[in-house]
């Protein structure tokens, strides 16, 4: 999706430069203003709590990218979208709770195994989908996929909010 997102603001909602320049400065904003205060909000509340939370956000942005009569809504885009990040580390914090120790690294090894095979045919598969379904879908279709997938599969993940306490009592 990262790929394609300055193309479709430029080619698609005829954004200029400035609006570019405006929109990674305003996910960047995002990212600098709201990572810490959702970190620790995420230790207080729990990790999937706060993913739910900042779910909205980050879909939102796609939407609004989507749907975004002007270029300058693409700045509020921008925005959301920072919450993308936040919601990565609060995801990814997840796994070293669950994990034992001595399988971790291994673990994340797989998973950057598949991540990074994963990524090979993406730019490839966004672009066939830009060319034959319409270039709104490549925004279109990871909402669809993080709402009835992801989400789903994170009801079935144990809340690692409680686990150490309870481990070490």
């Amino acid at each position: 999706m990262t790929a394609f997102r300055y193309p479709y603001a430029y080619e698609v909602k005829g954004s200029t430069p400035i609006i570019l320049g405006g929109i990674a400065t305003a996910t960047l904003l995002t990212e600098a203003a709201f990572a810490t205060p959702f970190g620790r909000f995420a230790d207080k509340i729990g990790r999937k709590k706060t993913f739910y939370l900042l779910t909205p956000f980050f879909c939102s942005a796609n939407l609004l990218f989507v749907l975004a009569p002007s270029p300058i809504y693409l700045l509020v885009a921008g925005f959301f979208l920072g919450f993308r990040m936040i919601s990565g580390v609060v995801y990814s914090a997840i796994t070293p709770e669950l994990m034992p120790r001595t399988y971790l690294g291994r673990w994340r090894g797989v998973l950057g195994l598949f991540s990074g095979l994963a990524a090979i045919p993406a730019p490839i598969v966004g672009g066939l989908i830009w060319e034959h379904v319409g270039p709104e879908w490549v925004f279109v279709i990871p909402t669809l996929i993080e709402v009835f997938v992801r989400l789903p599969l994170l009801h079935s993940v144990p809340e690692t909010l409680h686990a150490a306490s309870l481990e070490s009592k």
